[in-house]
């Protein structure tokens, strides 16, 4: 597991990635973030293990209305949630985690968006 800090307007988002292994084996990364009040933790159970089973990359952050944002920060939650996920993206982009599985496949990406919420 990594810790990460994705850059998000005039701060950071906190998050956690996860690999199966150790290997720069290019692999579908699965991007998860909780609902209302939820903190990047919990989701590591109900999310990441099973992704991680699955030999996915996994990648969970918090957002605005969440975890440390909320609390530390005194972010709110915002209606226009494309705009959290997009930095989350290009991070994975410019981390070179996608772009080094979308060259060798020829994919055009292996992504997928997960928001968790209940419990």
């Amino acid at each position: 597991m990594e810790q990460v800090l994705i850059p998000y307007e005039m701060t950071a988002l906190p998050g956690y990635f996860y690999r199966p292994n150790d290997s720069e084996k290019p692999r579908p990364t699965l991007l998860v973030h909780g609902g209302y009040d939820s903190i990047g933790e919990e989701l590591y159970l109900l999310v990441a293990a099973a992704a991680i089973q699955r030999k996915y990359n996994c990648l969970i952050f918090e957002g605005p209305g969440q975890g440390a944002l909320i609390r530390e920060q005194h972010l709110p939650f915002r209606p226009d949630w494309e705009r959290v996920v997009t930095p989350v993206v290009d991070y994975l982009l410019t981390a070179h985690i996608l772009t080094c599985w979308m060259r060798s496949t020829g994919a055009a990406g292996k992504l997928g968006l997960l928001q968790s919420v209940g419990r």
